[in-house]
């Protein structure tokens, strides 16, 4: 809650401020009242910037923890789906080589049989 009057207090998180009276100004007095509610008005405006300016940091905060979180993700997904990948390739290469050296084998017993 944001004060208008003097003396009001607020609260944003772990920060208390209590409005105090104006620098040069007088309450008993026209001149020092109207001051003194201008003082009240602007420090109120700054407290409610305070509040608006928290939330919204608390948000950027939450989504750039969001969006790192998303981007750790997909490039976990991205090195699974190349280690996978990788998997199979090394499973195809190792089948080629049995079959290249079984294939190789058979013409060297060939060969010798009919030498």
């Amino acid at each position: 809650m944001v004060p208008f009057l003097p003396g009001a207090q607020v609260r944003a998180r772990n920060l208390q401020v209590e409005s105090e009276e104006p620098p040069g100004g007088e309450q008993g007095n026209q001149a020092g009242f109207g001051a003194h509610c201008t003082y009240a008005l602007s420090q109120s405006r700054l407290l409610f910037f305070l509040h608006v300016f928290a939330y919204l940091n608390s948000g950027i905060y939450n989504f750039q923890q969001a969006k790192a979180e998303q981007e750790e993700e997909f490039i976990s997904n991205t090195l699974l789906k190349k280690i996978q990948a990788l998997k199979k390739e090394k499973e195809s290469l190792a089948l080629n080589y049995e079959q290249e050296e079984e294939c190789l084998t058979n013409d060297l017993s060939r060969k010798l049989n009919q030498v």
